[in-house]
């Protein structure tokens, strides 16, 4: 039994790690074409445009938090995603929550009222508002982001409209 227990949890490990261990492309409206590629993420780093040069890293995404180019230290840390939520900064405290995600929404603030959507996330599609329409496509990913990818990503090129 231990032996399988071993040999479960050793591919679920795999799996995860698989889970991005390729690129994931962000483009621009409803194209997957590579001109419209405005974004690449790879092992926990956000390259502008379709290059993965270490010249190109703008964020990283590392257990949980968002920073500031290439580092990871405790001063770079722009959010931190928990439960969720997207915090400003090095902080999980409710006054510093500035998105929520549920069920393909997501909310502005801690609130998951109707009135509060900012984004539907479906079919690796973000749509502005409460809508799954082709017209209210503005991104397009190449594979799913995880909730404290995607919610990151979307406060960073939208702060203006979430807000």
């Amino acid at each position: 039994m231990n032996c399988i227990k071993f040999v479960a949890i050793l591919l679920t490990s795999f799996v995860i790690m698989q889970l991005h261990g390729g690129e994931v492309k962000v483009y621009k409206g409803d194209s997957t074409s590579w001109t419209n590629i405005i974004l690449t993420y790879k092992d926990g780093k956000w390259y502008k445009g379709d290059s993965t040069s270490w010249t190109n890293v703008i964020y990283t995404y590392e257990k949980s938090k968002w920073y500031r180019g290439d580092s990871t230290s405790w001063t770079n840390v722009i959010y931190t995603y928990a439960d969720g939520k997207l915090y400003q900064g090095d902080s999980t405290s409710w006054t510093k929550i500035i998105l929520t995600w549920q069920n393909g929404k997501i909310y502005r603030g801690d609130s998951t009222s109707w009135t509060k959507i900012a984004f539907t996330i479906q079919d690796n599609k973000l749509y502005r508002g409460d809508s799954t329409s082709w017209t209210k496509i503005v991104l397009t990913f190449s594979e799913e982001l995880r909730p404290g990818e995607l919610l990151g990503l979307v406060y960073l090129l939208f702060q203006g409209e979430c807000m």
